[in-house]
């Protein structure tokens, strides 16, 4: 076995080694190079992350900091809103006594309305009554005599005369001396009243001879529906006067103008005054239409005839009544008690039917508020 470490072969070698120290070298700092530079890019990569981290540390922490503000904020209002329960609790009992209250007055108001409907109601059923005599017994031997107020003049063609009611009414020959009496409690009376008292002021008489002329008509209307109806009276001035009989006898009479009254057989009571008056009057107004409403007043009275009831004299026309400066202000019809509200305006007619109706219309709004209450 040859001595590998003998001259010869260190020398070759020792040539060889020389290279390879090199190439280790070059290979080593080749490696060398390529470490740093991915240490490089590790530090880089490590910065950006830590620069990311500090970013969203920082975002964490302007985060914490908005929800520690929140929760203050949550806090702060849950305990406002924890006062603001116990206030709405306070409320919510003071709203349950006042409920009790409201609905106390609500049931007390709805009361008064049921008295002020029933009331009113009664009115009415008053006026209504008291618009024909054929509902009052006491009435039996006028209703007689009222037979001496009209007759067929020509085939459906009745005539009453007007001042044979009030003449049947007053005058001693006929047994009943109804006179005009003043009534110092101001109340109307009812025709019972009228009857047992002989008498009554102005509006009691327009009330009476109204309720007598609705009778006649009545019986006239009974034989047939369309009967024509035709007023006779007297008044004013004329060239000739002639005898006016009082009766379809023929047996009492006046000297006086003949007046005929055609197409208006509708009668109701009117009272009014001048601006001069001390105290007014009434009368009895006949109009060619039935007055149903307020609504309709002004249309249907404008053309009207007024009557004067203590005689039965044709007094004016309603148009001839205003140029005398009269001013009517109540009608009393065969249901209704209407007036002005305002003296001055034509339009503020108001009867029983309409505070009726008002009355009744505010109940059922009171009702559906009660029905609807928790």
């Amino acid at each position: 076995m040859k001595n590998f470490f003998d001259h010869k072969n260190y020398r070759r070698i020792k040539d060889t080694l020389k290279p390879l120290l090199l190439l280790i070298s070059a290979s080593l700092i080749i490696l060398s190079f390529f470490e740093i530079s991915r240490l490089k890019a590790e530090i880089l990569l490590n910065e950006a992350i830590n620069a990311n981290l500090s970013r969203e540390y920082y975002l964490l922490n302007a985060s914490n900091s908005r929800m520690i503000e929140d929760f203050l904020t949550l806090s702060e209002e849950h305990d406002e809103l924890s006062l603001s329960n116990s206030e709405l609790n306070k409320n919510y009992e003071l709203l349950l006594i006042n409920y009790s209250a409201f609905d106390e007055k609500f049931s007390e108001l709805e009361n008064n309305y049921t008295v002020f409907e029933n009331t009113i109601s009664s009115q009415l059923s008053y006026f209504k009554l008291n618009s024909n005599i054929e509902n009052a017994s006491e009435y039996g031997e006028i209703r007689e005599e009222l037979k001496k107020c009209y007759y067929l003049d020509s085939i459906n063609t009745y005539k009453i005369n007007l001042p044979c009611i009030n003449f049947i009414l007053s005058h001693e020959s006929e047994g009943n001396n109804f006179i005009y009496k003043n009534d110092t409690r101001n109340e109307l009376l009812s025709l019972e009243e009228f009857y047992a008292n002989k008498g009554g002021d102005c509006d009691d008489w327009a009330r009476a001879f109204m309720a007598s002329f609705n009778y006649i008509k009545g019986e006239i209307r009974s034989l047939n529906p369309s009967n024509e109806i035709i007023l006779l009276t007297y008044g004013g001035s004329c060239v000739s006067q002639e005898k006016f009989f009082l009766t379809t006898k023929h047996d009492w009479y006046i000297t006086s103008c003949p007046i005929t009254i055609t197409n208006h057989d509708y009668i109701q009571a009117i009272c009014g005054a001048k601006p001069s008056d001390i105290y007014g009057h009434c009368w009895v107004a006949f109009s060619e239409e039935k007055i149903n409403s307020t609504g309709n007043i002004n249309e249907i009275i404008t053309s009207s005839v007024i009557v004067e009831p203590q005689s039965g004299e044709h007094f004016s026309s309603y148009t001839q009544s205003l140029m005398q400066e009269y001013n009517h202000f109540i009608l009393m019809t065969e249901n209704d008690l209407i007036m002005k509200t305002d003296k001055e305006d034509d339009n503020s007619w108001k009867g029983y039917n309409d505070y009726y109706n008002e009355v009744v219309g505010k109940k059922e709004e009171i009702n559906n508020l009660i029905s609807n209450l928790p």
